[in-house]
């Protein structure tokens, strides 16, 4: 072979392929494959070997670049293939600079077809690029950083096919090398391969076994790309981002880093989430970055205040991205309850704290099935946040045991046995036990006392007793009471005969004693007791705090041994201090029972009226906040009740209705001053509903000529508990239709058997107003109440068809006489709010724009108007006021529950309460929720109901739902309503309400309107169709007020 058929069939080559980039015919490509070939084969023997492989070199290169322009086109990921093997093997001959741009181009098309290559392909495209790295032949600047890339993305490609033995770290480590070529080149794009570098070994730290020191690799190479940011820039902010997140899986991982970086990264995470959630509402990345500061947490130990802090900011932050149905809610309040939880036993014991922890897990058990792993790990939570469920609603035990500090081991005797009676003082719950055994475990440092001098001996004997005798509670047959009596005997002997301590030590002696009675049932033991007690009175100064508990413990000592001692009712009596004006409510209504249990109704009569009125001199304090005069409130509301069952055993009718109606007044009472007994208007009995521990219903009626008469009812009060139980129930979301529907109507039913029908049977009338007193008559649905009555066709009495029931509060109830209030001239209608991140309300906004047609003037808020501002200036002087919109309540919080508005914004009801609203006519919750009767004013202090709190404020009348209605039959109802009312045949908001209950519980298929089915008897069976006879569409609102 000569030079000259070397350069012959060179050309053809050249131009056959030139020819096939024109034109792309198959021939023309083949022509050039076959052409450069053979000047491979025609490279003159004779020249020297350098040249040689120069020739060689350069017909091989053209042979890649014919596989090229063959892959370019036909995207053949075989011919991409050849193409880096003929250029690997020109490589290993030279390295031209044609040759290298070759090799780019080719790395380039090779990125492209990427996706088109086999799990086989990539393996072979992998072993093509690791050759040429070890030939050395991407030595050039930019050439190695084309044979980096590709690599790179090589590896990316083949991870995510499938998860290959050590391609994670092989990535993360190509990622880091195409990094620093990168950086060595100052390219621009340096900081973007270090970032991604960044991400490749925080995979690698991610999987155990392969991540050891990796995440702060990856922590440096962050920190590496940020330096190369101009600071300010918009690359700056986002790699600052990238570098706090990077920082934050190192913590995540147990890689300690120094406080400056950490305190550097808190805020910066701060700002990167709150980025993501404005530009993406449904951004995943708060949940991501809470997930990692609770590892970071849990890794400390539970003990980087740091970690939590974050954690809990960031867990609200996504809670707050989150719609009803998400999927992702129940992780969001279980990570937000720990930590609150958390928080409250190593940091803030506030109440609050666990007040809301127990919140979150109360919602996890309503959003989880029973069965569900999350349903049974919530209700355990929610037991260690000792939430429980008695009479009067959920109660909150304050302490932990954690919340203690122990002592320090050298610490005095007077702190360990501070912190000892500080333990003892809030042992209940279900932490009693525990609390009182820490307390005798800290008494235990001081033995029995013996190295004490007398007083502090005494001091230590009694918080021991007290412990012992509250540990006697959970072991009844244990040591404990001997122990006792044996420490405060011998504390005793050694105090002066007549000192007070003394004294307080034979007190002591007598509760031991009273204890040992309680056990055996032996009069001596009592005996005993009587007599230390008395002995201990006797040496005590009179007047004293010490003497008033002496003479309470044996009052009631002595009415134990005789429950009609009159020795022992006159130490209550004393105890009380009747003639003190500032004496104690409830010493008073101890007097006042201990009265009533010997029979003592008069006497009892008096106590309670006592009791009664220092109670309501509390309430002429208008300090404190909102939830602090609700709870005086509910707190004289108690002693009302207490007031008025023993002015009835008393036979004295005019003290009880006194006593019911004296509290909760939407006016100061003067000096001297009484309320109202005024009788109500012709045709209308007022009845009282009196329910107290351990006692029958009581029913208090008075009818339009003023007779008042007392009616005791077939059920107790703990039956009203359970039914107001069932009444909460129905009031949230169910997944089984069938039995919400029979839930309401089994407790219709019951409300008319036990307490309406006996009711009217006493005052026959045309309208029955109730005054419901405990936290749980409120919540019953007396306006649906129904009965058995064979002699109906439907076999049932209902009382909405002859007997308006309406409900009020003493202070706000219909009396004779009264002026009827004026017609409500103008109207202020809130519904359907938008942007919010719970559903639309159309049904709602359709019903107040039709509400707002009945009133001369009117102000509709809806969409973006209705924002809190707004609402808050435009509720003054509206005479109507009704609001339609979603609202969010908190059984534990309730003065934090209220009305969803635009963007989100919230009215709390504490807001709403302290609006003036004396010349409201009428308030109507609707499609919110928070009208249901069972929702109370709990939480650890019990203040009534939302309706009665709204009677107190001044508003005429109240329409609010009992229970989650459907949207369909309560947008019906609400209509009807307005139309009957504003029209003028029905000026009695309550009497229209009415009419329109009656209305769609009757109305028929035939009569609404709507597409019949297309069968004729079909069509006549759906044209009789009541579709919403069924209580839990007509009855679902009820009226209040006057």
């Amino acid at each position: 072979m000569t030079g000259t058929d070397y350069a012959q069939h060179f050309g053809c080559g050249v131009r056959a392929l030139e020819a096939y980039e024109r034109e792309g015919s198959p021939e023309q490509v083949d022509a050039a494959q076959k052409a450069f070939t053979y000047a491979l084969r025609s490279v003159p023997a004779d020249l020297p070997e350098t040249e040689r492989d120069r020739y060689r070199a350069a017909a091989l290169g053209n042979l890649a670049g014919v596989w090229y322009a063959r892959g370019a086109r036909t995207g053949s990921v075989h011919a991409v293939h050849q193409a880096m093997r003929h250029l690997n093997e020109a490589f290993s001959l030279c390295d031209e600079e044609s040759t290298t741009a070759n090799l780019a181009s080719i790395f380039r098309l090779w990125q492209r077809l990427l996706p088109k290559h086999d799990l086989g392909e990539l393996t072979e495209a992998l072993n093509l690029l690791r050759e040429l790295k070890e030939r050395g032949a991407t030595r050039g600047g930019a050439l190695n950083f084309d044979a980096s890339v590709a690599l790179l993305f090589t590896y990316e490609e083949r991870l995510r096919r499938r998860e290959h033995e050590g391609d994670r770290l092989a990535l993360a480590e190509s990622a880091e090398e195409t990094a620093r070529i990168a950086v060595e080149q100052d390219r621009e794009d340096a900081a973007s391969f270090l970032k991604t570098a960044a991400a490749h070994f925080l995979a690698v730290a991610d999987h155990p076994g392969e991540g050891e020191g990796y995440a702060r690799k990856a922590l440096d190479l962050a920190a590496e790309a940020l330096s190369r940011c101009e600071p300010g820039s918009d690359d700056h902010h986002l790699y600052s981002f990238d570098w706090a997140l990077t920082a934050l899986m190192c913590l995540s991982k147990n890689e300690n880093l120094p406080d400056i970086q950490v305190e550097r990264m808190l805020p910066l995470l701060h700002e990167s989430v709150h980025h993501k959630v404005a530009s993406d509402a449904d951004s995943h990345f708060p949940e991501l970055v809470t997930r990692s500061l609770v590892l970071w947490w849990e890794g400390s130990g539970r003990t980087d205040r740091r970690a939590a802090r974050a954690a809990l900011a960031h867990a609200e932050v996504a809670l707050a991205t989150l719609n009803e149905d998400s999927l992702r809610l129940v992780p969001a309040l279980h990570t937000i309850g720990i930590l609150l939880q958390h928080r409250y036993a190593e940091e803030t014991g506030s109440l609050a704290d666990l007040r809301q922890a127990a919140v979150c897990f109360q919602r996890i058990t309503e959003l989880s099935a029973q069965d569900s792993p999350d349903h049974r790990d919530a209700a355990a939570h929610l037991m260690v946040c000792r939430l429980a469920s008695p009479g009067e609603g959920p109660v909150l035990d304050l302490v932990h045991p954690d919340d203690f500090d122990e002592p320090d081991p050298q610490a005095d005797p007077t702190e360990v046995m501070a912190t000892a009676q500080g333990l003892l003082d809030s042992a209940r719950g279900i932490f009693e036990k525990e609390l009182v055994a820490r307390a005798l475990t800290l008494l235990g440092r001081l033995g029995a006392g013996d190295g004490l001098n007398p007083v502090m001996a005494a001091d230590h004997a009694l918080v021991l007793a007290s412990a012992l005798l509250r540990e006697l509670r959970h072991r009844p047959h244990s040591l404990a009471l001997g122990r006792a009596m044996d420490v405060l005997e011998r504390a005793a002997a050694a105090q002066p005969e007549s000192g007070t301590r003394r004294a307080l030590l034979l007190a002591k002696i007598a509760d031991c004693w009273h204890a040992r009675y309680a056990s055996s049932g032996s009069p001596l033991d009592l005996e005993e007791a009587i007599e230390l007690a008395c002995g201990a009175r006797d040496m005590l100064p009179r007047g004293g705090r010490h003497h008033r508990d002496s003479t309470r413990q044996l009052g009631r000592l002595l009415l134990i041994r005789d429950r009609r001692s009159t020795e022992g009712l006159r130490l209550f009596r004393e105890w009380a201090a009747p003639d003190d004006p500032e004496g104690s409510a409830e010493a008073a209504a101890d007097w006042s029972r201990s009265a009533a249990g010997m029979g003592a109704w008069e006497e009892a009569s008096t106590a309670a009226q006592i009791a009664l009125r220092r109670a309501l001199t509390g309430l002429e304090d208008a300090g404190g906040s909102l939830e602090d005069r609700l709870a005086r409130i509910h707190d004289a509301e108690v002693i009302a009740v207490q007031a008025a069952l023993v002015a009835v055993h008393a036979g004295d009718l005019e003290s009880a209705l006194r006593s019911l109606e004296s509290v909760g007044s939407a006016r100061a009472l003067g000096p001297g001053e009484g309320p109202d007994l005024g009788p109500p208007p012709e045709g209308c009995v007022v009845v009282h509903l009196c329910a107290s521990g351990g006692t029958n219903v009581l029913a208090l009626g008075m009818d339009a000529s003023g007779r008042t008469e007392a009616l005791w009812l077939p059920v107790s009060f703990e039956d009203v508990v359970s039914q107001a139980g069932l009444s909460g129930l129905i009031q949230g979301d169910t997944p089984d239709p069938a039995w919400y529907r029979q839930t309401v109507d089994v407790l219709a039913g019951w409300a008319g058997e036990h307490l309406v029908k006996p009711v009217l049977e006493k005052w026959p009338t045309s309208w029955l107003c109730v005054i419901p007193h405990g936290t749980r008559l409120g919540s019953l649905p007396l306006h649906a109440a129904w009965w058995p009555d064979p002699t109906l066709p439907e076999g049932r009495r209902h009382v909405l068809d002859a007997v308006l029931v309406t409900v009020a509060s003493g202070a706000r109830r219909p009396r004779a006489g009264e002026p009827h209030p004026d017609e409500p001239g103008s109207i202020l209608a809130v519904a359907d709010p938008e942007p919010m991140r719970k559903e639309p309300l159309p049904g709602a906004r359709r019903e107040a724009e039709g509400a707002v047609l009945h009133f001369a003037r009117s102000t509709l808020l809806t969409g973006t108007d209705a924002r809190r501002n707004a609402v808050l200036a435009a509720l003054p002087g509206a005479g109507v006021v009704h609001l339609a919109t979603h609202g969010h309540t908190d059984a534990l919080r309730p003065l934090v529950s209220g009305l969803v508005l635009a963007d989100d914004e919230t009215l709390s009801m504490a807001e709403l309460l302290e609006q003036p609203l004396s010349g409201t006519r009428l308030l109507v919750l609707s499609a919110c929720s928070l009208g249901q009767g069972g929702v109370f004013f709990l939480g650890p202090r019990p203040t009534g109901s939302l309706v009665q709190a709204l009677l107190r404020t001044g508003v005429g009348g109240v329409v609010s739902s009992m229970w989650r209605a459907p949207d369909e039959s309560s947008s019906l109802l609400i209509d009807r309503f307005y139309q009957l009312w504003r029209s003028g045949s029905y000026p009695h908001p309550a009497e229209a309400l009415r009419k329109a209950q009656l209305w769609l519980r009757d109305v028929t298929n035939g009569e609404l309107g709507g597409t019949p089915p297309t069968s004729p008897a079909a069509r006549r069976f759906w044209e009789i169709t009541r579709p919403y006879q069924h209580p839990v569409h007509w009855a679902a609102f009820g009226y209040a007020g006057v």
